[in-house]
């Protein structure tokens, strides 16, 4: 056996002790363990493709209503104002306040949508039987932008404000607010149905590497 007949992407080095392994062929929804700690490696993700990329289009249908659509309303004294996502962001920047401005936007409107365009920039091709151009820029682009994503953090930050405020106005939930709420959810599953060791093995298998 030669270097070239070895799958780079059958080994994986366990995160709780470090011991090199290599992965099993793993059928549905069964999981491999390392054999020195019994740290979980893998676990298989049923039909991850076909999944990903409806949890992904999902998103990214959720991710434009959020934006597009009120997010809340306020009323105080007979007065009703509709406010959306940028809304607040828009206010933030207005009032000087760049540095948190900027941080909001990206997290929570910039980065998810990237992860999502990214997500898609991969499964795409692949379901379609085609290896994405630079894919490897790709999967570590789409990692970055999901790290910095954080729906959740940002969605707390509205159930806090939501909380405080309502005492002082009356406060109406739009269909933005809970389309960003279902964005949550369905991003984070797409996350989970993606199977990255899946894609590495399906350019392996299509870059002709064994030939």
């Amino acid at each position: 056996m030669t270097d070239s007949d070895i799958n780079p992407n059958e080994w994986v080095a366990c995160e709780s002790c470090d011991l090199m392994v290599r992965l099993p062929e793993l059928r549905e929804r069964e999981e491999s363990e390392c054999a020195r700690c019994g740290q979980v490696l893998e676990r298989s993700q049923p039909d991850s493709l076909r999944r990903t990329l409806a949890l992904s289009i999902a998103s990214l249908l959720l991710f434009v209503v959020a934006q597009t659509t009120v997010f809340m309303s306020f009323e105080l004294d007979g007065l009703v104002q509709d406010a959306w996502i940028l809304t607040g962001i828009r206010a933030l920047f207005l009032d000087g306040k760049w540095a948190l401005a900027s941080l909001i936007l990206f997290t929570a409107v910039v980065a998810p949508l990237l992860w999502i365009l990214s997500l898609l920039y991969i499964v795409v091709p692949l379901r379609a039987g085609r290896t994405p151009p630079r894919i490897a820029s790709a999967m570590r682009f789409c990692a970055l932008a999901k790290n910095w994503s954080m729906l959740e953090v940002f969605l707390l930050g509205v159930l806090v404000t939501y909380v405080k405020l309502t005492g002082v106005a009356k406060l109406g939930i739009g269909p933005g607010a809970l389309s960003f709420a279902a964005l949550m959810l369905v991003s984070t599953l797409a996350g989970v149905s993606f199977d990255a060791r899946l894609v590495w093995g399906l350019v392996w298998d299509r870059s002709g590497a064994r030939s």
